[in-house]
């Protein structure tokens, strides 16, 4: 392999097939261990590729640490990598390797500048108990790898002839997902954003949904694994844009110009070369004024690469889009970084919402930011919030906007639609569980400014 030096995927197949034909002269085991990098693609997409290099080098030296001398460790492909132990005694020894090999994934990998902690999920498949060929017996490792996947990730898994069972599900599930979207199988949500000065609803989260012919509605946690091993994510972020500014332009059309859609943008998505293109190729087919569109990134994802994050975020105001950074106050970037980037607003972590009623500090943080944000001419979205008390803090903290099931939760469009027709009153309690008046000193002296 020409990046990990590692034996690749033709050398490991006839290394198996020799080690097979050994097995059965000298009546030995032999197992083959399947193997991939848990959540990976987020890492190579939001560092970049040189990081992802580095971190597959680095998990070839690890892997090839944990096992005998005479055991052969491939990179099978992507970050997938396979070994093979021959001429075993029994089957825990494969097992106290795939245990070694977790421990050793625990260790933070130091990479240029970047510390990463990273795990792996392991699928074992033995000869002769699982298959008799080299090529059943690797598939019957990926399927065991699944399996692993679904116990939690960071774990091993032994393959089972039940197993077998479950693997046209999957691959069954990967098809329906690559055909989703020409059989108008995904459909999209919306949660409204008021403004606490006018209780008006301003803004509308677009969140997707899968409408499976057997699961009914399943949520993009339980999906969008799948959809990046389907390789359908960036077809499905274009229609996810694509959708939604139809929809917002049809509001448009019924009198509610002022409202904006607002859309989560994957580390795949904003990393793209020609996302600014893209974007505003949909704005124009449709014919959708670009003021209606506002795209969001995480904190995480926005100062991972300042440089390129600017210039994308200068390119799509001179478009017209508006630019939100999501989760912020979760990471560790400082409030002056605000300052750093041309953006419309900040959305606070859920965190930072949950921790107001019982902890000061949180509420003066958040009345810090605002202040801040407000100084920057930019707005402050509160999401997460469900309870009374809360929206009676952040609305005395002057929070712009607020976003959580007090208001509503995500809807279907023809109920998102029938919210912007009616009458939305924010019904505040009468006492609050903490006081949030906090006064600028008093709030600058929690956070330590």
């Amino acid at each position: 392999d020409a990046l990990t030096g590692l034996p690749n995927r033709a050398l490991f197949h006839r290394r198996l097939e020799d080690s097979l034909v050994s097995a059965h002269d000298q009546n030995q085991r032999v197992a083959v261990m399947f193997l991939d990098l848990d959540k990976f693609k987020t890492i190579n997409d939001t560092l970049g590729h040189s990081v992802g290099d580095g971190l597959l080098q680095e998990v070839g030296e690890r892997l090839k640490r944990c096992v005998r001398a005479s055991d052969t460790v491939a990179r099978w492909g992507g970050d997938e990598f396979i070994i093979l132990m021959p001429n075993l005694d029994n089957l825990e020894d494969a097992v106290a390797t795939a245990q070694r090999i977790l421990s050793v994934f625990q260790e933070v990998c130091q990479i240029a500048s970047h510390k990463l902690t990273i795990n792996t999920s392991i699928g074992i498949a033995f000869y002769p108990n699982d298959a008799l060929e080299a090529e059943v017996l690797v598939q019957n490792a990926d399927i065991a790898l699944y399996q692993s996947k679904d116990m939690g990730r960071g774990t091993y898994s032994l393959f089972a002839d039940g197993l077998q069972s479950e693997a046209p599900e999957i691959f069954s599930l990967h098809e329906s997902l690559s055909k989703g979207i020409d059989e108008n199988d995904f459909l999209l949500y919306f949660q409204p954003q008021i403004a606490v000065g006018s209780n008006q609803i301003v803004g509308m989260e677009t969140l997707v949904r899968w409408n499976h012919p057997t699961y009914g509605l399943v949520t993009p946690n339980q999906f969008l694994t799948l959809a990046e091993e389907a390789g359908i994510m960036h077809d499905l972020g274009r229609w996810i844009v694509s959708s939604a500014v139809q929809q917002c332009l049809n509001w448009h059309r019924m009198g509610f110009e002022r409202t904006f859609v607002s859309i989560n943008l994957s580390a795949k998505q904003f990393n793209q070369d020609d996302l600014v293109e893209e974007i505003q190729s949909v704005l124009e087919t449709i014919g959708c004024p670009p003021s209606c569109l506002q795209l969001e990134i995480t904190e995480a994802m926005a100062f991972n690469d300042l440089d390129y994050t600017q210039d994308v975020l200068s390119r799509f105001k001179k478009l017209g889009v508006r630019f939100v950074i999501d989760d912020y106050g979760a990471g560790a970037s400082s409030l002056n970084s605000l300052s750093l980037l041309d953006i419309t607003g900040i959305k606070l972590h859920k965190s930072l919402i949950q921790d107001m009623q019982t902890n000061r500090n949180s509420a003066a943080l958040i009345h810090a930011l605002v202040s801040m944000a407000k100084y920057l001419n930019i707005h402050v979205t509160a999401v997460g919030v469900d309870k009374p008390e809360t929206l009676s803090i952040l609305k005395s903290l002057n929070c712009d906007y607020i976003q959580g099931y007090i208001i509503s939760p995500p809807l279907p469009v023809e109920e998102a639609t029938v919210k912007l027709q009616g009458d939305f009153h924010l019904s505040l309690p009468p006492s609050r569980i903490m006081n949030p008046q906090l006064d600028s000193a008093s709030a600058e002296s929690q956070v330590g400014l």
